[in-house]
């Protein structure tokens, strides 16, 4: 497996078309200019004020694996289970869960997966395993467990 942290939480992005209730986007960002430009509002995302801890300094050794996604409702909540690398391929397996009672709200949700660029070497695509749980009326479940 490739170890990784979250990164910033302060960068919002805004899914391109918001019409689709399941949009989704996964790139690996290598520099701050890949960085800029995906938050580039001319490519239909919002750009924020300020990157945080993100700079020409930070890319030097790291890269971000930047995964978004739409969904039909804020109660969702969405977790990274791993990264792992098979040959040129980096699979990203993450998980929503969905519980029986949500809100009819859509819901952009991103995570910025900060790893050491020496783990993404070499990788030229991205293959996304994603898992829905459905919960069932009543069904608990433990939130802290899907917090990252």
């Amino acid at each position: 497996t490739i170890p990784f942290t979250i990164g910033e939480r302060n960068l919002f992005w805004k899914s391109p078309d918001p019409t689709q209730a399941s949009n989704v986007k996964i790139v690996i960002i290598r520099s701050m200019e890949e960085l800029r430009n995906l938050f580039d509002q001319e490519n239909g995302y919002d750009a924020p004020e300020s990157y945080g801890k993100y700079d020409d300094t930070f890319f030097e050794e790291h890269a971000i694996v930047f995964i978004g996604q739409r969904f039909a409702s804020g109660s969702y909540l969405t977790r990274v289970n791993y990264l792992i690398r098979s040959g040129n391929q980096l699979i990203l397996d993450y998980s929503t869960l969905m519980p029986a009672g949500f809100t009819d709200d859509l819901a952009n949700w991103q995570k910025l997966l900060e790893v050491s660029k020496a783990d993404l070497e070499g990788i030229t695509e991205i293959v996304p395993q994603y898992h829905e749980i459905q919960l069932t009326e009543g069904e608990d479940y433990d939130e802290s467990e899907w917090k990252q």
